[in-house]
C-alpha cells in the first residue's frame, strides 16, 4: 500500500505466497498492471489433472514457478486491464496451468470497455451489473435452427417465439432468460449422457467448449443418446430437449402457482448463510444476471463485492456488499445492504486516512499495545 512505483509494486508482491490471487496496479505515472501473485507449483505431466498417489515421493510439488515467469500484463495496447476467470496465459506459456477457465464473462468486459470512451463512475457501475448473455447469443440461434422443420404445439411455437424475440438479457422479469437456461440444460444432459456414469473420472466440458465443439463437429460421436436404440441427428437432439425444457418449465409453473413466469423466479437467488440455515439466510432475492454473465449470480452464487474507484486525491468510491452493517441475525442492519445490492446500486465509501474523524463516524475505538 505504501509503493510510490510500479517496482515497489512487484517488490512488495513478491512475498505474497498464499492464497494466490491477482494483484492489480495503477499509477498516476500512466502505468497499469495485472498479475497473479502466490506459490504455483511446477508439475510433472499431467499432474493435477488427476488425483495423485500421496505416498509417492514422484508426486511431490519440488518446485515452484518463479515470481518473475508469472504471468503479468503491463500497459498493454488495448489501454486496460481485466479478469473475469478467464484463462491466464497463452498456449506457448511454459508452465501447465490446470483450472476451470470462463470465458464468456472475460469476452464480454473486454467487448464493453474496449467500445468504452471517457469512462465514468456510472460506466464501470454499469459495466459490473451489464446482465448481457453472450453464451446464449452463440448458443441460441443454433438451437432454433435445429428446430426448422419439426411441428410444435401452440404452447412450444409460443415458447420458441419467445424465444426468438429474445434480446440475449437476464434481466429480472425475462421470460426468455427462464425458456433458455431450461433448455440449454436439458440439450446438455443429453450431449453429455456420456459422462453421467458414477466411474466418470473428468469433469464435463463448459460450456464454451461444448458449443465451440459443436460449431467445429455438429454430427460429433457424443450427439447419439447412448439410452436408446436410435442414433439421434443434432436437430433430433435439440428438439427432443427442446420438448424436455417445455415439459419442465410446465412442472415449475404449476408447482408456484403463485409467481409470475421470470428469470428472477426461476434462478431463485438466495444470500446463504455459512452455515446454510435459512434462519439466518435471505431467500428469493430478486436479482437479475446468471452464470456466465458478468453479472454473476446463480441460486447460492454472486457478486460478493462490488467496488467502483476514480483513482487520485480527491477520487470517489463506491462499493456494496449482499449482506448489511452487522453480522448479528437479530440487528436491523443484518441484511440492510442486500436490496441495493440486488437492484444493482453502491453505496459512498468513506476514504479514512490515520488521525481523521469523518462527520459521518458515530465514534472511533483506538487500540495499541501496553
Amino acid at each position: 500500500n505504501n509503493s510510490k512505483t510500479y517496482a515497489d509494486f512487484q517488490n512488495a508482491t513478491s512475498h505474497f505466497q498464499s492464497p494466490a490471487q491477482n494483484f492489480v496496479f495503477a499509477s498516476v505515472l500512466d502505468t497499469i498492471a495485472i498479475q497473479p501473485t502466490g506459490r504455483f507449483p511446477i508439475r510433472d505431466k499431467n499432474q493435477g489433472r488427476y488425483i495423485q498417489d500421496g505416498t509417492q515421493s514422484a508426486a511431490i510439488w519440488e518446485t515452484y514457478v518463479p515470481t518473475n515467469d508469472l504471468p503479468r500484463e503491463v500497459n498493454p495496447d488495448r489501454n486496460f486491464v481485466s479478469s473475469a476467470n478467464q484463462h491466464p496465459v497463452s498456449a506457448n506459456y511454459p508452465y501447465d496451468m490446470y483450472g476451470y477457465y470462463a470465458n464468456y464473462r472475460a469476452r464480454r468486459i473486454q467487448q464493453k470497455l474496449s467500445e468504452a470512451r471517457n469512462i465514468r463512475i456510472t460506466d464501470m457501475m454499469a459495466l459490473q451489473n451489464d446482465v448481457y448473455n453472450l453464451g446464449a447469443s452463440e448458443a441460441l440461434p443454433l438451437l432454433l435452427e435445429a428446430l426448422v422443420g419439426f411441428k410444435l404445439n401452440t404452447a412450444e411455437l409460443s415458447m420458441m417465439n419467445t424465444l426468438k424475440q429474445w434480446n440475449y438479457e437476464n434481466t429480472r422479469n425475462s421470460e426468455a432468460a427462464a425458456y433458455y437456461k431450461a433448455w440449454s440444460d436439458e440439450f446438455l444432459l443429453l450431449l453429455w449422457d456420456e459422462m453421467d456414469s458414477e466411474h466418470r473420472v473428468l469433469p464435463k466440458p463448459n460450456h464454451f467448449e461444448t458449443w465451440s465443439y459443436l460449431k467445429r463437429a455438429p454430427n460429433n460421436p457424443f450427439i447419439d443418446n447412448h439410452t436408446t436404440s436410435k442414433k439421434e441427428t443434432f436437430q433430433e437432439l435439440a428438439l427432443h430437449s427442446f420438448k424436455n425444457a417445455f415439459k419442465k418449465c410446465g412442472t415449475w409453473k404449476t408447482e408456484h402457482p403463485t409467481y409470475e413466469w421470470s428469470w428472477q423466479a426461476f434462478k431463485n437467488t438466495g444470500i446463504w448463510h455459512l452455515t446454510q440455515q435459512e434462519a439466518f439466510s435471505e431467500i428469493e432475492v430478486s436479482c437479475a444476471g446468471g452464470e456466465e454473465i458478468v453479472n454473476y449470480s446463480s441460486a447460492k452464487k454472486g457478486a460478493s463485492w462490488r467496488m467502483v474507484v476514480s483513482p487520485g486525491s480527491g477520487g470517489d468510491y463506491y462499493g456494496v456488499y449482499p449482506g448489511g452493517q452487522s453480522g448479528n441475525p437479530g440487528s436491523a442492519n443484518y441484511t440492510s445492504f442486500i436490496a441495493k445490492w440486488a437492484e444493482g446500486a453502491y453505496y459512498p465509501l468513506l476514504f479514512l486516512t490515520p488521525n481523521t474523524l469523518h462527520k459521518d463516524i458515530a465514534y472511533a475505538l483506538e487500540i495499541g499495545p501496553k
